[in-house]
């Protein structure tokens, strides 16, 4: 059995069809040539609570989809978001070389270079890096997104790296992704 993370609105469908059906709210006995409202009893009636507003809902389910990505995790994200989870993958690229690591996030420009130059060079160790974004302040023009703020890559054993960071996101197809990234001023 597999895990598949579903958006809000893919949860609460889920949730929702489940709900109808446990509650027989649809009669689709044979002899019904289609689906009529019927009656449960009050006895037996189950009330299922709205899904509560919150993160991606996880549900287990017999089928493998692969991995979560942007396009498939979440309906929509906002630069902030994707420079978060894009920080975060570059915190494990750091231990793993891997560029699928930060593939789902970068867009094919400046910092994605430096990535390819990176794992030409090798020097990757095995300690994934924790990685915090604060101090925020987002703007949007058109196409393009500049989150600015205080960046902090930690990990066992070694003094914080604390950078000031301009980080610059392009929209591309129906996602924001990190274009670059720059020491702001």
């Amino acid at each position: 059995m597999a895990v598949i993370r579903l958006s809000r609105v893919g949860a609460i469908a889920v949730v929702s069809a489940l709900g109808v059906v446990a509650a027989g709210v649809f009669d689709t006995s044979p002899h019904s040539n289609e689906s009529t409202p019927s009656q449960p009893a009050a006895e037996t009636s189950a009330r299922i609570p709205p899904p509560a507003v919150g993160p991606p809902s996880t549900v287990a389910v017999g089928v493998v989809t692969g991995p979560t990505t942007p396009a498939n995790d979440d309906l929509f994200l906002e630069p902030i978001d994707v420079a978060r989870r894009g920080l975060e993958a570059w915190g494990r690229f750091a231990a793993s070389g891997d560029l699928d690591e930060v593939a789902s996030w970068f867009s094919s420009g400046p910092q994605w270079e430096r990535f390819v130059e990176e794992t030409k060079r090798g020097g990757v160790d095995g300690v994934a890096y924790s990685v915090s974004l604060t101090e925020v302040e987002v703007s949007e023009v058109e196409d393009e997104a500049v989150v600015l703020g205080r960046v902090v890559f930690v990990r066992t054993g070694e003094a914080a790296q604390v950078f000031r960071w301009r980080i610059v996101l392009v929209f591309e197809g129906r996602e924001w992704r990190i274009w670059t990234v720059e020491e702001a001023e």
